[in-house]
């Protein structure tokens, strides 16, 4: 899609052109007519016969890229430099027109081709004029405004410059600025060159072992991660050859409490005073009584039943006795004693 720019370009190049050929026509009229009564002809019409065929050149330079790539004759500052000198040849040539027009020449001779000429040449030189002026004054502010972007852009051709368009924004003559400045290079993405993950594929090609260059294989979808029609075959045969696993034997019922007992090894025996007759069947650390009590419920005893006060330590048998700890430091160094 071309740029609303170039579209406004050539729109101009073509009011120009239609008031360049008028022009002609007027100011060819004007001096075939001036010639005829034998008259000098005026410095302003042969001017504005000069500026129009003038210009029909530049605009046929300026489109001539289209048909030949390689002749490159739109170029920035080149079109700003005729546009501005064509422009004061105009402002110039209606000025002297006005100055020198139908009042003095149909006031000094009756020639009614001098007249109508002149009447036509004034208007139609000021829009072209104006015309004229109004395209150099905007290609001039918008090379000015495209300048910080594009330094180069006074060298460059019209139609490759990305008129108002930044995302487009390529400069010409320094190698590699396009490439920081399109939207999918960020600036921050050229510190990522070095890492593992964002390596080039050619360098992952390079790393692949001597036996595999030759061998182009899908990761994933290539066997041997991808079975064959004969490997799907011969697994589902496979399958179905299997013998039938035996049934699961029947589950059980979990049992509540320890499945063993421990006993304390002569318990009946306590290095204490006596103490209550013990229960003769003796119960695990953690057992269930399973005697209903009043309220009809069973009670859980977390401690062996022959224990008399669990707030005190546990009984000892009689081949144990308790004691004290600064005990064993005085005997130690009462023999320590005898020894010296």
């Amino acid at each position: 899609m071309r740029s609303p720019f170039l579209i406004a370009r050539l729109v101009t190049f073509a009011l120009l052109t239609y008031f360049s050929l008028l022009v002609l026509v007027f100011a060819a009229w004007n001096i075939a007519a001036t010639k005829a009564i034998q008259q000098p002809v005026p410095g302003s019409a042969a001017l504005l016969v000069f500026d129009s065929c003038l210009l029909f050149v530049f605009i046929a330079l300026s489109f001539i890229e289209f048909a030949f790539k390689k002749f490159k004759l739109a170029i920035v500052g080149f079109e700003i430099g005729w546009v501005c000198m064509l422009s004061m040849f105009e402002v110039g040539a209606s000025i002297s027109l006005v100055a020198n027009g139908p009042v003095m020449t149909c006031q000094f001779s009756s020639e009614w081709g001098i007249c109508a000429s002149s009447y036509l040449l004034i208007p139609t030189v000021w829009l072209k004029s104006f015309t004229l002026l109004g395209y150099f004054f905007l290609l001039l502010i918008s090379v000015l405004s495209h300048g910080r972007d594009l330094p180069t852009i006074w060298i460059t051709s019209i139609y490759a410059v990305p008129w108002f368009n930044p995302n487009c924004i390529e400069y010409v003559g320094q190698p590699g600025t396009k490439e920081l400045l399109d939207p999918d290079n960020d600036t921050w993405t050229r510190y990522l060159a070095n890492i593992a993950s964002s390596a080039d594929t050619d360098c992952e090609k390079a790393e692949k072992t001597h036996w595999s260059q030759s061998i182009d294989i899908k990761r994933g979808i290539d066997s041997p991660f991808m079975l064959r029609d004969d490997e799907r075959l011969s697994a589902v045969s496979s399958f179905q050859n299997r013998p039938q696993r035996p049934p699961r034997p029947p589950t059980q019922a979990l049992s509540i409490g320890s499945r063993f007992v421990e006993r304390f090894r002569d318990s009946r025996v306590l290095s204490r005073p006596p103490a209550p007759p013990p229960v003769p069947a003796m119960r695990s650390h953690f057992s269930i009584d399973t005697e209903s009590t009043g309220l009809g419920r069973q009670t859980m005893m977390s401690f062996a039943t022959d224990v008399a006060d669990h707030d005190k330590p546990i009984p000892l048998p009689r081949h144990s006795q308790w004691l004290r700890a600064d005990l064993t430091k005085s005997t130690v160094s009462r023999a320590a004693t005898v020894a010296h």
